[in-house]
């Protein structure tokens, strides 16, 4: 049989990884190409890697749903509050006639739970011995618009007098008003507004959001004992209600204005996410993303959504490695142990990662093009057996490998960032069981 050569044979082999790269087993790929005198040899190695605690950036978080609200202590990142900044607006379609005999018996701020679940941690009861949380409600000064982009920490301005405020110890199963829903009564003297309002405030989106502006619902206190919970604004249950009577006529009114972006109505809201500058944290944390000593990733890693914190890592042994191989990866993934010991509440369920663009930035791996359900071949979902996190890496490897690719930093971050409040305490860099990059490869 004729020889390939060896140049040959490794181009193959290039182009065969980089569609099948997938394939778990060690040795399969591009056998069938070669001469059984030329068989490549196949090996698994593990390499040590380089990481560190860092703050993610604000995050977008304008028409996400869930949406996060409450406050908790938590023991290694400190107090977290998730508020709401929201506009409301009536149905254009209903009439808003209040006459001037016109009495308010009271006024709700209703908003959904998502479901029966969305709480955390998932532990909390709403048992005495769990102190509430404050929600205290603003009216907002400064106008949203439906096309703009707000993020976790876009400023705004909002009255400082408080026009309703609750006790929070959310029950997600009551269904005494319908569908499980938080009840905030407002003031009514503050809703009179509502009432002398020029008709043609109601004829209109725009019109209503120029008179009112909406709504800002700030969380205060938060023990360790407290929650975060998810809710969902664009549900029908989540409204503004007046209820109300005219002169002698007894039998109770009511007119409402809700959040709901659907049929392009001009409405938006957002998440605001507070950490208070981590105080009170876990301190190999804030050497971490303080940068006073990031050596303190070989003990234990951070991550944490809401704008919280992210893991930047690096493998400076690879290009040492490299020098003088020719090899194909087979499979390359990244290891991330949960330190469980430390971990108080439920893990991130599911982990993503980019590379960290030297111009700036950062973007998607080749690894994310795998499959049209990127996590298919990704994976990063937590694996309660295994108490780990894999992310595969593969195709991002092997481009590293033969020189095409050069941006050589990774950032790892939860992939629900936005909508969830979990948070994962990783194992370090160096130990038993640490961070790790495993590869298989064939070389010549």
């Amino acid at each position: 049989m004729k020889r390939w050569s060896t140049k040959i044979i490794f181009a193959l082999l290039c182009i065969a990884v980089s569609c099948v790269s997938c394939v778990d087993e060690a040795g399969e790929i591009g056998n069938d190409l070669i001469a059984s005198s030329d068989l490549l040899n196949s090996k698994d190695t593990v390499f040590s890697v380089t990481a560190y605690s860092v703050l993610d950036d604000s995050l977008t978080t304008s028409k996400y749903s869930p949406v996060l609200l409450g406050a908790y202590l938590d023991p290694n990142f400190g107090k977290s509050e998730a508020n709401i900044v929201t506009q409301l607006i009536p149905d254009v379609s209903a009439a808003y006639t209040f006459p001037s005999s016109t009495s308010i018996d009271s006024v709700v701020l209703s908003i959904a739970y998502r479901n029966s679940s969305g709480i955390y941690p998932t532990t909390y009861s709403a048992g005495s011995d769990n102190p509430p949380v404050t929600l205290s409600v603003y009216e907002l000064n400064t106008k949203l618009y439906k096309d703009s982009i707000y993020r976790s920490d876009s400023p705004f301005q909002y009255n400082s007098s408080v026009i309703g405020s609750v006790s929070f110890k959310p029950n997600l199963t009551d269904s005494t008003y319908g569908s499980p829903q938080l009840r905030i009564a407002l003031s009514k003297t503050w809703a009179q507004k509502f009432l002398t309002a020029d008709p043609s405030v109601y004829q209109s989106a725009d019109n209503f959001t120029d008179f009112f502006k909406g709504l800002y619902i700030k969380a205060t206190g938060g023990t360790s004992n407290s929650c975060i919970t998810y809710m969902v604004l664009t549900s029908s249950a989540t409204r503004l209600t007046l209820y109300y009577h005219t002169g002698t006529d007894t039998a109770q009114k009511k007119s409402s204005f809700q959040v709901d972006i659907s049929n392009n109505k001009a409405c938006t809201y957002f998440n605001q996410f507070l950490h208070n500058n981590y105080a009170g944290a876990n301190p190999l944390l804030l050497s971490q993303i303080n940068k006073t000593d990031i050596s303190k990733g070989q003990q234990q890693l951070f991550l944490q959504t809401m704008g919280g914190v992210n893991i930047r890592l690096t493998m400076p042994q690879i290009p040492e490695w490299m020098k003088d191989k020719r090899v194909v990866i087979n499979q390359a993934s990244l290891i991330l142990p949960v330190d469980l010991s430390s971990n108080t509440y439920d893990p991130i369920s599911q982990l993503n990662v980019y590379k960290i663009l030297s111009a700036g930035g950062y973007d998607l791996l080749p690894d994310h093009g795998v499959s049209s359900n990127i996590y298919a071949y990704l994976d990063g979902a937590y694996n309660t057996s295994a108490q780990t996190y894999r992310l595969r890496i593969t195709r991002y490897f092997q481009r590293w490998v033969l020189g095409t690719e050069t941006d050589n930093s990774l950032l790892i971050v939860a992939d629900s960032r936005r909508t969830t409040a979990n948070s994962s305490i990783i194992k370090g860099t160096s130990g038993n069981n640490p961070v790790r990059l495993e590869v298989i490869y064939t070389y010549r």
